[in-house]
């Protein structure tokens, strides 16, 4: 059996991510429970790390799976520019 650290990091995007990465838009809800927000901007840290454009922005108060509509506008001219 593998070992437990060399199986969680073969599942991360953190370690996953390569150069061919799209530009990325990651928001990270201030109240997650499931997923720490760090990650969002380790990640971000990353891409960016490859070359790859990422940004990452906090959603105060938010929780995980939080309502759509926030940071929508900014999610929607990252996108465009792309």
């Amino acid at each position: 059996m593998a070992n437990t650290d060399d199986n969680r990091r073969s599942l991360s995007p953190l370690h996953l991510a390569t150069e061919a990465y799209p530009p990325t838009f990651l928001v990270a809800p201030q109240l997650d429970t499931l997923i720490s927000p760090t990650q969002s901007f380790l990640m971000a840290q990353r891409l960016s790390e490859l070359g790859v454009e990422a940004v990452a922005k906090r959603a105060n108060y938010a929780i995980h799976a939080f309502d759509r509509k926030v940071r929508l506008v900014q999610t929607l001219n990252f996108a465009a520019a792309h």
